[in-house]
This record gives C-alpha cells, structure tokens and sequence, in this order.
C-alpha cells in the first residue's frame, strides 16, 4: 500500500513545524524526518475519509500543530500551510 506523502507551502513552513516537532519530540534523523512524514501523510488521509479533519483546519500530529491542510490533486499530496 502507497503512502500519502506530504509537502509544505513553503520552507519556513517546513522549519516552523520542524522546530516544534523537535523541541517537543527530539531532534530528527534524515531517515526519521522522511518516515515522520509518511506517518502524518498517513493519519491525516485516514482523517480526511474518517470525517474527523477537514481541510483548511490546523492539522496536529503527536501534539504538534503541522500547519493549515490542503491536497494538490495534480500531485496526490497532502500540503500544509503556516497557520
């Protein structure tokens, strides 16, 4: 089964989250940034079918705000914005 990957709008966006996410979790490894990424690709598409996240809300991941929710359809990814 494919993931779901994830994209950021922009780079600060990226480092914003990157910074919580590391503050709160721990610093990342190259390998666990990319596997991190497929896990909330993962739980937000989940959500998105489930009913329990729509898009354009703040998307939070292990208690750590990931950003404002879209998908690109062209892409088949999930993107997050700065909130």
């Amino acid at each position: 089964m494919p993931s779901n990957e994830i994209e950021f709008y922009k780079g600060k966006d990226e480092e914003l989250f990157l910074a919580a996410w590391e503050k709160k979790h721990g610093v990342l490894s190259d390998d666990a940034q990319e596997k991190l990424y497929l896990a909330i690709g993962d739980e937000i598409d989940r959500q998105i079918k489930e009913g329990e996240h729509n898009f354009g809300e703040v998307f939070s991941y292990k208690g750590v705000e990931v950003g404002k929710s879209d998908y690109n359809h062209f892409h088949e990814l999930y993107l997050f914005d700065e909130k």
